[in-house]
């Protein structure tokens, strides 16, 4: 197997460099960045957008190569120094998906479906212990090799491009790539992979590299041809780059919709966002070494009120009064580490219920347990039902009706208990 090279874009061959990848039949790809996520100037901005660009190229052009590409967290380079704000995400680099395939998260159990040959399972029983995989992978092309343990979310695949190449998409794994007593190993094994997917699959020798790139050896007809090949494949770049813009603004819009269905930090991102519309100040998290709280509008951003929220999701049962206890304490906390001056505040304590979020929301009945209102009546705390956040929200998105906007606000602070009946756009 030691004619078989291996080449990794990202460590041994570095993004920054210019490099040909003829000489490799293996291609590790891992597109990461410690100021991944931070706003960046524009020659950064700049220099990360040439270096993706330039190596989705490449990639584009390779012929029968196995292309390992591993599924880190997505995450995306912003620049506010070209105008309206501009984004790039790690993704970019890979030229047959795009970001709208891919979704953040956190796990360890990986699954093998138990496809494609025993050179993947080997390297599925190699790794199967390392696994810590960071995004739920939707790609629908090709085959999925690796799952969560209910098969409800997909963490990996396979896929053969029109150029032959077979994309191997990993589930990320902790033990560092370059390690001495783990990476021979693993190349050994992705050798494997890679015979065994192209085991008798080349049956014309490929041009070499000086052939191709000599135009002394072109006919006229080549030459008119690549010249169309090549005013097509900008006009694919631009519409790609089309799509992949808006795939980013619909992945954006879509944050709202998760009032209907999602649980845990989702659903407190999607609170949030709703909250933003109606007109609250900078709503966000809150965590110390003692405490986290899941939604707050504090008295910084927004003089004159404190919002405390605790965001509760379930699929087939009503919410309980857990989240409602900690609610409570955590109204007192926060006053007593911020030495917050309550008398010149309006204080609102919310439990936000996304209940029965299996089924449509004209489907589902009670939100909250019986207790929940016992309890919230005595401690005056409001219980938002998130579904009906997400009407109010939209109806102000898409219209900007500021009159309804203050309506909604407004209701979070009229000293009343109980639900909040968002009023009828």
């Amino acid at each position: 197997m030691d004619d078989i090279k291996i080449g990794f874009l990202g460590i041994s061959i570095p993004f920054g460099h210019r490099a040909s990848l003829d000489n490799f039949e293996i291609l590790k790809v891992r597109p990461e960045s410690a100021i991944a996520g931070s706003v960046i100037d524009r020659t950064t901005y700049c220099g990360i957008n040439e270096n993706y660009q330039y190596w989705r190229k490449k990639l584009e052009a390779c012929h029968n190569k196995l292309i390992v590409f591993y599924l880190t967290k997505e995450m995306q380079y912003i620049c506010k120094a070209m105008g309206e704000a501009q984004t790039i995400t790690n993704y970019d680099i890979c030229p047959i998906i795009n970001e709208s395939c891919f979704e953040n998260c956190q796990g360890s159990g990986v699954y093998f479906s138990g496809e494609n040959g025993t050179a993947v399972q080997n390297l599925y029983k190699f790794l199967e212990k390392h696994f810590h995989f960071q995004v739920y992978f939707n790609n629908q092309k090709g085959k999925i090799l690796f799952t969560t343990k209910n098969k409800e979310h997909n963490l990996g695949g396979i896929y053969r491009d029109k150029n032959n190449n077979i994309y191997l998409f990993l589930p990320d794994f902790n033990r560092p790539l370059n390690d001495k007593d783990f990476e021979p190993k693993y190349d050994y094994l992705l050798k494997e992979i890679y015979l065994e997917l192209f085991a008798g699959d080349k049956t014309d020798q490929e041009e070499p590299e000086w052939v191709k790139n000599n135009s002394d050896y072109l006919s006229e007809i080549e030459k008119e041809e690549q010249n169309k090949i090549s005013e097509m494949q900008k006009k694919i770049d631009e519409a790609q780059a089309a799509i992949n813009q808006s795939c980013k603004l619909i992945k954006k819009e879509q944050t709202l919709k998760k009032l209907l269905y999602a649980q845990s930090h989702a659903l407190e991102e999607s609170i949030l966002e709703a909250l933003q519309i109606i007109g609250f100040n900078n709503p966000h998290n809150y965590r110390t070494d003692n405490f986290e709280i899941d939604i707050i509008c504090d008295e910084k951003d927004n003089p004159g009120i404190l919002l405390i929220g605790e965001a509760e999701g379930t699929t087939k049962k009503t919410v309980n009064n857990k989240k409602l206890h900690q609610l409570i304490a955590h109204e007192l906390t926060y006053i007593e580490e911020n030495d917050t001056q309550t008398e010149s505040l309006k204080i609102v304590k919310v439990l936000f219920g996304n209940a029965f979020a299996d089924i449509p929301p004209e489907q589902r009945e009670n939100y909250f347990g019986p207790h929940v209102y016992k309890i919230s009546k005595m401690h005056k705390v409001k219980l938002v039902q998130t579904p009906d956040l997400f009407m109010a929200a939209l109806h102000i998105k898409n219209t900007n009706d500021k009159e309804y906007a203050q309506k909604c606000f407004d209701l979070f602070f009229d000293g009343k208990e109980g639900i909040i009946n968002f009023p009828k756009p």
